[in-house]
């Protein structure tokens, strides 16, 4: 399938379109959000965008939302717009769902987490380096001491915490902390980390609430239940309806929920990136 060059305007940023793809998924990979309350179903007459130049279908033409002289200027909804070459799209501001107005909305907010039971807990171990006489292999030595402590009996090494323990324990001499992650209802603790015991201890997760709208994610201390820095930004699904049934309507169809997906692991991953 041919591809071809689209340019939005007044951001100037440049996407590689596929022939066929509506300009509202072609937007919606640079983050250019677009409103389009109906879910692209062309019924709500937000996405207006203007083409400026360039090959954008529109079998719908004119009529319902677009009058005959707004067509001929080159107002499209953009959910009915497809691509069938290079063009220069421009999107209005009434038409944009723009993330700035969230951006500081909690910039001054404090979270006190009230009687919180840290999740993690870091333990410090001291093994015995290996020798011709004491030739266990790392992962055994290591849950060997870790198990002797008190309430952690019946611990696990997960697999991303036994790829590390090599390194760790040779870089530390032998010295080394573990972080215990310790989930409710589950009698066994799971290590899921392996440093050596020189290095900062570290034990931050992430809290995102995904909301229809935005989405916002702030980090957590997993031991002492503080909260750290936060950032929002909006829900990427919005392109694909504002509300949660027009959302539920596209997952419905093909591979709408698979899409869904991906847009707000889209959203999550950079905020996650940002408040790290």
């Amino acid at each position: 399938m041919s591809t071809h060059r689209i340019r939005f305007q007044p951001d100037n940023i440049v996407v590689e379109a596929e022939a066929g793809e509506t300009l509202v998924d072609v937007a919606a990979r640079a983050a250019l959000h677009i409103n389009a309350s109906c879910g692209g179903e062309g019924v709500c007459g937000r996405c207006r965008v203007e083409v400026r130049k360039g090959g954008v279908d529109c079998p719908s033409g004119p009529g319902g939302f677009l009058s005959p002289e707004e067509y001929a200027r080159g107002l499209r909804l953009a959910c009915r717009s497809i691509v069938a070459g290079e063009a220069v799209v421009f999107i209005p501001p009434e038409s944009r769902a723009d993330a700035t107005v969230y951006a500081d909305a909690l910039a001054e907010l404090e979270v006190t987490l009230k009687e919180a039971r840290p999740m993690c807990r870091q333990v410090e171990l001291a093994l015995s380096p290996p020798s011709g006489a004491d030739n266990l292999a790392d992962c055994d030595r290591l849950m060997e001491a870790l198990r002797a402590r008190p309430g952690l009996e019946t611990a696990e090494l997960d697999l991303p915490a036994l790829l590390e323990l090599p390194e760790a324990l040779r870089e530390g001499e032998f010295q080394v902390g573990v972080t215990v992650f310790e989930e409710p209802g589950r009698p066994a603790g799971r290590v899921v980390a392996v440093r050596a015991r020189r290095r900062p201890r570290v034990s931050y997760a992430v809290a995102v609430d995904i909301g229809t709208t935005t989405v916002w994610a702030r980090l957590v201390d997993l031991e002492t239940g503080r909260t750290g820095a936060s950032h929002g930004d909006l829900n990427g699904q919005i392109s694909f309806g504002e509300d949660v049934i027009s959302r539920i309507v596209f997952a419905a169809k093909g591979d709408g929920l698979a899409r869904l997906r991906e847009r707000v692991l889209g959203t999550i991953n950079p905020l996650i990136d940002r408040v790290a």
